[in-house]
């Protein structure tokens, strides 16, 4: 067959080098046995060009009657088993021909049934059954090709329609390429899911019997591109199929199975893409060093939390070499220079140091000058920076139910985790030179649950989660790896938007020295009011509660007693969220935007600046709210541009969270002339009622997207 498509090279040349796994003798590792079923052609063997014969008819092994209709049926059935798979179980298609009793159909089903299975296995992590699956799908659709006389050695007997025929074969044999890339990814991600464990393991063994774990995935990943191949000859097979003999409700579904296909391919083409960036963040070259910032979000800073500890991190050879967390105050005590703090944060502090180094919402800014201060501070010079909010490692907690920490008598869960975490570093139950150390039992506590592989598939969506609320975010020196953090969502950058978009972020700077931000309720709401020349006004109206309660302090007293502990006097409670909440708020709007008025504020306390860095207009206040009330304040203020309707032009907004854990309820409205008309909206919730006022409500846990495409009236 003629492949057109881009070809996958090998990315590592000297891929049989030596690779030593863990009960394996030492050897190349194309070594490697592979299951019999290799050995088998895969190829289709020709077919009898029967076009001249006048009478046709189909024949297939120990069966003399024409049974044309179940050839349909053997396209039917294994079309709908193809979906299933390709499209999991996405559409509920109900399996045809269950009373149909002939060896190529049964086979067929059966060899489909045996790719459902094999698919629920790897789902559910079941990875040697999913293997036994996939190999006994294959043996059951190459059961199927034997039996069609067409795919057999007997090659002077006679079909009755070439184009059903041809179209069974190339279903029949897509299914067994499909079954065979099953084996490979089954394998090869059995293999992959073991390596964690491995990592903990190997980390006790001398450098010299440690197996390479890079040189371990780049196997694997060999693997991986086996199974590509396999299902490129899938998608080929399945282009065979001609669509005069598919039953009509099929076609639809069909088409979708192969668009299915073609997506899987492009993501496997794009993982290829970013292997040699994963090698570099596992230290297959040379080691990767990490700065991992733990960021308190009990105390809200522009990229999540503060700044309390961080840890060093390398990674060679994709273990873990370097492990050490530090009190960030262990630097910024021991460093005298003088450094001014930039405008945005003066009113925290006017000597600049590391723990104050998250100061912009783009995360890229903040650890560039995250890594500044650690290298002016006597630190190393790192490659990568993390930062990590504390609410990501209590979302894990809750994945494992519960964890036990060395020294406490009660294991931490969600509902408790938070507080005590922060009661034990602000009581310095831990002791007074080093606090923070419980973040080491937490950290050794952490290391054997994520070997408990049940609970991995939880993990790892949490993680993903936090990625997508930017509690979790990442920026690298290099660029391909900084590109790959910012292909999967990872660099928490502020959006640069077009000319004529709208823009709102809403950040919050806590100055009041206290974890109250945790019992903050914030409100943000966005109105838009356009006339009939195009000008556009804006308010935002945003409120703050402070929830905090005489019972939730009742509550903690009772906490604590549970944990074993009674100091808790009441500046501790006022550290732990009694007290008053002060933040310096920046609310990011479209450069050049300009101050109309304001209500619940004294507009000479609202400061309009223009941050270089992010190329936006921002008004700037200081809020605070004392325990148990409510501020609410809004700014109205004039776009730096007109929007001219004239025949037809959208309105756009962008809207983008503060990272963090913390959620602000949010509503746009938007008021139009009653010129203008709408056609079209997103999102799909968007209320557009009979006054000309466009509505939309909801929450603030990821940026958010407003568009409205307006015309003219008649």
């Amino acid at each position: 067959m003629q492949n057109n498509s881009p070809e996958i090279k090998d990315i590592y040349p000297n891929k049989d080098e030596n690779i030593v796994l863990p009960g394996m003798k030492s050897g190349s590792g194309s070594d490697k046995k592979e299951p019999e079923i290799l050995g088998k052609t895969t190829n289709p063997k020709s077919v009898t060009d029967i076009t001249k014969i006048p009478e046709k008819f189909m024949y297939i092994k120990n069966e003399t009657s024409k049974i044309p209709p179940r050839l349909r049926e053997v396209i039917r059935l294994s079309i709908v088993g193809f979906i299933l798979v390709f499209v999991m179980n996405v559409f509920n298609v109900y399996l045809v021909a269950t009373s149909l009793k002939d060896d190529v159909i049964n086979s067929a089903y059966s060899g489909f049934e045996g790719l459902l299975e094999a698919g629920e296995n790897v789902s559910k992590a079941n990875f040697e059954e999913a293997y036994s699956s996939f190999d006994n799908s294959y043996k059951d659709f190459e059961s199927a090709q034997s039996d069609l006389w067409f795919l057999s050695d007997n090659q002077d007997l006679f079909i009755k329609n070439d184009k059903t025929a041809d179209s069974a074969e190339g279903i029949i044999l897509s299914g067994k390429h499909l079954s065979q890339a099953g084996l490979y990814f089954s394998e090869s991600i059995q293999s992959l899911s073991e390596i964690m464990d491995m990592v903990v393991k190997e980390n006790y063994k001398d450098d010299e019997y440690r197996a390479s774990i890079t040189n371990i995935l780049k196997r694997e990943v060999e693997q991986v591109k086996l199974a590509y191949d396999e299902i490129k000859e899938a998608e080929f097979q399945l282009n065979r199929v001609h669509y005069s003999v598919l039953p009509e409700d099929i076609v639809p579904k069909f088409d979708l199975a192969k668009d299915s296909l073609g997506v899987l391919l492009a993501e496997i083409e794009g993982m290829y893409e970013d292997i040699p960036v994963l090698m570099e963040l596992l230290g297959d070259r040379y080691p990767h060093r990490y700065l991992i910032l733990f960021q308190n979000d009990n105390e809200i800073r522009p990229t999540g939390g503060f700044i309390g500890s961080f840890m060093i991190m390398d990674l060679n050879d994709g273990y873990i070499t370097k492990k050490d967390i530090h009190d960030v105050y262990e630097y910024d005590n021991v460093f005298f220079e003088h450094v001014d703090a930039p405008y945005e944060i003066a009113e925290l502090t006017d000597e600049w140091r590391f723990r104050d180094s998250n100061y912009s919402p783009d995360f890229e800014v903040s650890a560039k000058k995250a890594a500044w201060f650690l290298e002016k501070e006597g630190g190393p010079s790192v490659d990568t920076v993390i930062a990590l909010n504390q609410s990501v490692i209590r979302d894990i907690v809750e994945d494992f139910g519960e964890i036990n920490v060395e020294g406490l008598p009660l294991p931490l869960n969600r509902d408790n985790f938070t507080f005590m975490i922060s009661y034990i570093v602000e009581a310095k139950i831990k002791g007074k030179n080093n606090p923070k150390i419980i973040l080491n039992d937490l950290m050794d506590s952490f290391t054997g649950k994520l070997l408990e592989k049940d609970k991995l598939a939880e993990v790892f969506k949490t993680v993903s989660t936090s990625i997508a609320e930017k509690e979790i975010m990442a920026y690298s020196k290099d660029e391909d790896i900084q590109s790959f953090f910012d292909k999967y969502g990872l660099t928490g950058k502020v959006v640069h938007p077009k000319d004529e978009e709208d823009y709102l972020s809403v950040v919050a700077t806590s100055i009041s020295g206290n974890k109250s931000d945790r019992l903050m309720e914030q409100d943000i709401v966005h109105e838009t009011s356009i006339d009939n020349t195009g000008e556009v006004i804006n308010r935002v109206t945003i409120s703050r509660k402070h929830n905090f309660t005489p019972q939730m302090g009742r509550q903690w007293d009772s906490l604590i007693g549970d944990f074993g502990f009674d100091y808790f006097p009441d500046y501790l409670k006022d550290i732990m969220g009694r007290g008053g909440n002060r933040v310096i708020m920046r609310i990011y709007v479209p450069k050049g935007s300009e101050i109309i008025d304001v209500e619940g504020f004294d507009v000479n306390a609202v400061d309009t600046r223009y941050d270089q860095e992010l190329d936006k207009t921002y008004f700037k206040l200081t809020v605070f709210t004392k325990a148990g009330e409510e501020n609410t304040f809004s700014i109205r203020y004039l776009l730096p541009f007109d929007i001219d309707f004239s025949p037809v032009n959208d309105y756009k907004l962008i809207t983008q969270k503060q990272p963090g854990p913390f959620e602000s309820s949010f509503a746009k409205k938007l008021y139009l002339p009653a010129n203008l008309t709408m056609l079209r909206y997103y999102p799909e919730d968007v209320y557009w009622d009979e006054n000309n006022v466009t509505s939309y409500n909801s929450i603030l846990n990821t940026d958010r997207n407003f568009a409205v495409l307006l015309t003219e009236k008649d």
